[in-house]
Parts: structure tokens; C-alpha cells; sequence
């Protein structure tokens, strides 16, 4: 658990550096630890927004950050624009184990356009609105998480909110937004294959957990989830909180997905992977056009789709095919595909 807000040193910390640097004009709290709903630890970092009078300070003397403790790595190795011109980026972790995620911005516009998870206003001085952690409601969640915004001074205008929620939700897709990226899935999941076959390890593996996993399994699971809840849900930055929302049973199939170093074992996660996308990927489509579970179950395994419930032509009715255009027999003849390609595989060892 992170430390309460009102007991957060940190945030005085950053306040009392704010209010004592001339440059500054106005500091936030943003990420998990500003989000009511943030899963907050001592492993968590501060992400400070700050909007300055000029932003030159920052990148011509790299010192500044050394006023919160002895530096063991930074990121970039000098503060400069890394995803944003508009933004200047220094990410520090100190030697305590505090790390320190700084933006630094001098456009007004987009210190007011933040995309960020959730945040909280720690100071203001053109209103002189500074966040007091006294006044805070106590007992409302660990730092940033769920205390109401209590401060001294003129509350500032509402070009610079105090609070703002968390605008990093999981919702269930359209019907055409899932079977896409079904659909791609049973594309893709033969690269793994035919590189296993060449023997390209590198090749196997990027397009394994980078791609596969990462753009098409995740999301799905994601959607999934949103899907079962009935509303909007927060699963965290790569999905990382899905095993707090998904059933069981498909977390524990998720976490077989993940292979070792071993060919074979690479092979049985490919596999894995093609029963949870039948699995999970069919009971999401027919909640999207039904809004009931499906009774439909697949098994993929190295001699192909296995079914229990529903036929696969009788699955076609459920919308695949005839309402988004999603070929029927899609998983199974992918499936049979990649049993030849195993059995390829197998031959040449």
C-alpha cells in the first residue's frame, strides 16, 4: 500500500521546490497516484506536471533534479522533448528508491490539455491556490487516491481544474472492432509458426509477445472484461490490473499462454493462445449481438479445433459471418494450418 495522502513527505516536497523556484507557475499530480481508483504502492513513482515561464532553465542546467536526492539513473541523460515538442522530459530515479517523473511545459495550452491518467492540482500561483494535504479527507485511499482536493488560497479558474478523473477506461468494442481484431489474430499466429519452422527464434518471439500478444491478445482480454462487467472498467497501463476483473478460469488460461525458452513449449503457447481467442473471442461476439453468453466452446489443440456445443456451421448463424462478414470456418482452418506447420516443424528437427 502507498502512503496515505496526508502523510505523503513527497508531495510537500514538490510543493515547497514549486513555490521556492521563480520559474514555475503552476505543479500536478497526474497518474495512478492522483487516480481515485490508482493501485498505489511503494513501488510507485510521482508523475509531476509542471507548467513554467520558460522552459530553457530546465534542459541548460541538469542539476535541478538533485534538490530531491542522489541520482542513480535519469532518462533522457539531459531534459529534453522526447514524445512532445511541447513537453520537456525528465524521468529520475534517486538512490532511496523515490523516483520522479517530470513534464515541463511553458504553453499554457498544453499544460490545460493533459491526457493524462487522472490528476491533481498541487499548486497554482497565479490564483495562489496550493494543495494543503492537512485539509484533506483522511483515510480515503493511499497518495492521490481518493482524497477530496482541499487547498489554501483562491480556488484557480477552470482553465486549471483542481481534480480531474480518470479518462483511461476499458469499454467493450463495436461487434466490428472485435472480429477485427479476431480476425487478425488468425492472421498473424502463423508468422510464429512458419519462423519456428525456419528457425527463427527472434522472429517467433517478437511477433509471439510484442504483436500477438500485446495488440491483439490484450485488448481482446480487456474488452472482455469491460464486456462481463456491463460498464466502463480500468484494467492499468498494459492491462496489468486484468487479473483483477477477468473470471478465473480465463486468467489462469491467460497465464498458461506464456512460453519458456523451449521450441516446444513455444509451440504449445501458440496453441494456448488459439483455444483462448476461441474461447474468449466467440463469447464476446455473441454478447455483442445477443447480449448473452455463448454456449459455443473450442478446443484448438496440434490436431486441430475441437467443438463442443454448438457445430461450426450452426456457430455461423451467430453473427461471424452473415452481419460483419467474418468468415465461419476461420479459426478452424487456421488451426489446421498451423497443425501442418507443427508437423513440419517436428520433421525437420
Amino acid at each position: 500500500m502507498g502512503v496515505p495522502l496526508q502523510e505523503d513527505k513527497t508531495i510537500g516536497r514538490i510543493i515547497g521546490w514549486a513555490e521556492s523556484h521563480e520559474n514555475v507557475r503552476a505543479v500536478r499530480l497526474v497518474g495512478s497516484r492522483a487516480n481515485p481508483d490508482g493501485a498505489v504502492d511503494e513501488l510507485s513513482d510521482y508523475d509531476i506536471e509542471v507548467l513554467v515561464h520558460e522552459r530553457s532553465p530546465f534542459v541548460e542546467d541538469t542539476a535541478w533534479p538533485e534538490h530531491f536526492g542522489e541520482i542513480a539513473v535519469r532518462w533522457p541523460l539531459t531534459p529534453g522533448p522526447t514524445s512532445s515538442a511541447e513537453w520537456i522530459t525528465q524521468l529520475v530515479q534517486y538512490r532511496d528508491g523515490l523516483r520522479i517523473d517530470f513534464q515541463i511545459t511553458d504553453r499554457d495550452s498544453a499544460f490545460a490539455e493533459t491526457g493524462e491518467d487522472a490528476w491533481l492540482l498541487l499548486l497554482d500561483k497565479e490564483s495562489g491556490w496550493v494543495f494543503d494535504a492537512d485539509a484533506a479527507s483522511p483515510g480515503e485511499g493511499t497518495s492521490g487516491g481518493g482524497a477530496h482536493a482541499a487547498g489554501r488560497g483562491t480556488a484557480p479558474h477552470a482553465e486549471r481544474p483542481i481534480r480531474g478523473p480518470s479518462l483511461h477506461v476499458d469499454e467493450p468494442p463495436t461487434l466490428e472492432e472485435a472480429v477485427d481484431r479476431i480476425n487478425a489474430f488468425w492472421w498473424d499466429v502463423l508468422y510464429v509458426g512458419k519462423a519456428l519452422c525456419r528457425g527463427e527464434l527472434n522472429l517467433a518471439r517478437f511477433m509471439l509477445e510484442a504483436v500477438i500478444r500485446f495488440e491483439m491478445i490484450t485488448p481482446l482480454l480487456r474488452w472482455y472484461a469491460a464486456a462481463l462487467a456491463g460498464e466502463p472498467i480500468n484494467t492499468g497501463l498494459a492491462g496489468r490490473r486484468l487479473h483483477e476483473h477477468l473470471p478465473e478460469s480465463v486468467w489462469e488460461h491467460y497465464v498458461r499462454t506464456f512460453a519458456g525458452a523451449d521450441e516446444e513449449d513455444l509451440w504449445r503457447s501458440v496453441f494456448e493462445l488459439g483455444e483462448l481467442v476461441g474461447r474468449i473471442g466467440t463469447d464476446l461476439v455473441v454478447r455483442l449481438t445477443s447480449g448473452t453468453p455463448s454456449d459455443r466452446q473450442t478446443e484448438l489443440s496440434r490436431d486441430g479445433v475441437k467443438w463442443t456445443g454448438d457445430s461450426p456451421h450452426e456457430a455461423s448463424s451467430n453473427g461471424f459471418d452473415a452481419e460483419v462478414g467474418y468468415p465461419a470456418y476461420t479459426d478452424e482452418a487456421v488451426s489446421g494450418l498451423l497443425g501442418e506447420l507443427y508437423e513440419l516443424w517436428r520433421g525437420s528437427g
